[in-house]
């Protein structure tokens, strides 16, 4: 309940016409589609699961010892190959913010926000700070 009024909040008060939280699973060694907010892939399986096969090379960064939990912006996503690596978002998502958080838990060792808007370039510093106090709390509540 909690998440989903914190994935709706963050629709409401951002750029973000999209909200997806994503759970790396330490069983199954990949990223896993944990809850959708707003507008979503009109394809149901893709708003289920990251397709086999597909490349997930910006969130695999998140894993990295080092890498802390400082945020991807990818303000014009179409110009990036990071395209086809978010493929629960809408085709018509023209920016990208990834905020990864740490999970206390057995099952996921992080977690990610990922916020699209279908404007390039609207996300503010401001908004990027509130959506990373945000997706802080989601992985106290994970």
């Amino acid at each position: 309940e909690l998440i989903d009024w914190s994935l709706g909040s963050v629709i409401k008060s951002s750029p973000a016409k999209s909200a997806v939280l994503l759970g790396y699973s330490k069983q199954d060694s990949k990223w896993e589609i944990f809850a959708l907010d707003g507008i979503v892939p009109f394809d149901e399986n893709l708003r289920k699961a990251i397709p086999d096969g597909v490349a997930t090379p910006i969130l695999d960064r998140f894993l990295k010892n080092g890498q802390g939990n400082k945020e991807t912006y990818l303000p014009t996503l179409q110009a990036l190959p990071g395209r086809s690596e978010v493929t629960y978002l809408p085709h018509n998502t023209q920016e990208v913010v990834l905020l990864p958080f740490d999970i206390d838990s057995s099952e996921y060792s992080k977690g990610a926000l990922i916020l699209g808007s279908d404007t390039a370039k609207t996300f503010t510093p401001r908004d990027v700070a509130w959506c990373q106090v945000l997706a802080r709390r989601l992985g106290d509540i994970w």
